[in-house]
């Protein structure tokens, strides 16, 4: 593994019952994973490609959903 392979939200494991689900940039549903099992997006093992991506959390409570984006550079 490479540095910056795993893309990871710390604070996100106090959430075990939260899903994270990632776009590309063209909208298309990348990856859906419950945080428990996810932990971290690995960028290496999924094969994403250089681009933004979407992310949205949704944290399965009272919270609200929170979304923001990251770009992957290779």
């Amino acid at each position: 593994m490479e540095i910056n392979d795993t893309w990871r939200i710390e604070a996100l494991t106090a959430f075990p019952e939260a899903v994270i689900t990632i776009y590309n940039r063209v909208a298309k549903k990348y990856l859906k994973a419950p945080v428990a099992i996810l932990f971290g997006w690995n960028i290496q093992r999924t094969g994403a490609g250089s681009g933004t991506y979407v992310y949205i959390i949704n944290f399965k409570d009272k919270r609200p959903v929170k979304k923001g984006w990251v770009v992957l550079i290779r």
